[in-house]
């Protein structure tokens, strides 16, 4: 009676384990880009080199900030908040993307440099929605502000070091 309830918890277990590691590594691989669309998936899929990669990427948050720029002016702020939030997703995504590659750190602050020049400009952008959109959406775009700012600055202090930054992580 012992043995076979030790074996079906191992076995219930073992399962369990199982159906975790497929799931988490399902929802890396496209939980996290859940919102984009076919094409840009596959544009995404297309890059192998990283620089290129993370040239995409930035390519496709602009894209995403600028309809939500375009749907904020045709008072569609649903939706715009919506791409606020893709926008924020995508250069966290980057982010971790850069974090994660197995270039040297001097090809990696190349990287970073693109990400921090990217943030500069869309940074005026997202405070702009983030003043202007309505109440609920103002929260949203808020948060994605904020998060972008604390992007910036692990960019940045992956470029010049944590001297300079010592509050970037």
């Amino acid at each position: 009676m012992r043995l076979s309830t030790l074996l079906s918890k191992r076995t219930v277990f073992f399962t369990l384990s199982i159906i975790l590691a497929f799931a988490s590594n399902s929802w890396a691989q496209n939980g996290s880009l859940g919102f984009l669309s076919t094409e840009e998936r596959q544009r995404l899929d297309k890059e192998n080199k990283e620089k290129d990669r993370t040239e995409t990427l930035l390519k496709m948050s602009q894209s995403h900030l600028e309809s939500a720029r375009s749907n904020f002016h045709s008072e569609n702020f649903e939706q715009s908040s919506t791409e606020v939030q893709n926008y924020g997703n995508l250069m966290d995504y980057t982010i971790d993307f850069i974090n994660t590659s197995v270039k040297k750190d001097g090809d990696k602050k190349k990287l970073f440099k693109m990400v921090d020049l990217a943030l500069r400009r869309d940074l005026l952008v997202l405070e702009t929605l983030r003043y202007d959109l309505p109440g609920r959406y103002a929260e949203q775009a808020n948060e994605v502000c904020e998060r972008m700012r604390k992007v910036r600055i692990k960019a940045l202090a992956a470029l010049f070091g944590k001297d300079f930054f010592p509050n970037a992580d």
